[in-house]
């Protein structure tokens, strides 16, 4: 049995995401969470949050991270859609609509109180006391248990950071 495809790893945790190697955690109860319990932590779906929750949950990430811990979110890139929207002239010949019309089909799909680009993420992420922010393509990751979270037509925007191994770093 593989460790990391095959049961989900107790020291893993998932906030708003469902994703099979993490064990799950709301984001109404991520204050149950006991302190340094968890190594690993895959945040997905934060777009429906409004950014009280977010930053709840970014504060809530860092004190149930072990030290030196490592945070994964995963959210629509704002930078995206725009830059999608001003260049991706082609696209709308393929799907019948023009790019205003495809622009607000999107944005009526989504669910979201506020979608995020990289500034803004790295920001929350700062705020909440992580560090060693970095940017990955959806599904990858040079940590095992991160590899392929995202799945096809996944989010744009993908940030890796670290918890501080100590006060000092």
């Amino acid at each position: 049995m593989n460790e990391l495809t095959d049961s989900v790893i107790e020291d893993a945790v998932a906030i708003g995401a469902d994703c099979a190697r993490f064990k799950p955690l709301d984001i109404r109860n991520v204050d149950s969470r006991p302190d340094s319990s968890a190594r690993y932590i895959y945040c997905s779906g934060i777009e429906a949050w409004n950014a009280a929750e977010f930053h709840r949950a970014l504060c809530s990430a860092i004190r149930i991270l072990k030290p030196a811990g490592i945070i994964r979110v995963a959210a629509r890139d704002l930078d995206a859609v725009i830059y999608g929207y001003l260049l991706d002239r082609e696209r709308n010949q393929s799907t019948g609509m023009t790019r205003a019309q495809q622009l607000n089909a999107w944005r009526k799909n989504e669910k979201a109180e506020f979608v995020y680009n990289e500034e803004d993420l790295a920001s929350g992420l700062r705020k909440a006391g992580f560090v060693d922010i970095w940017r990955l393509t959806a599904g990858a990751s040079s940590i095992e248990i991160f590899r392929d979270c995202e799945r096809d037509g996944s989010p744009d925007l993908v940030l890796e950071a670290r918890k501080p191994a100590s006060m000092n770093d």
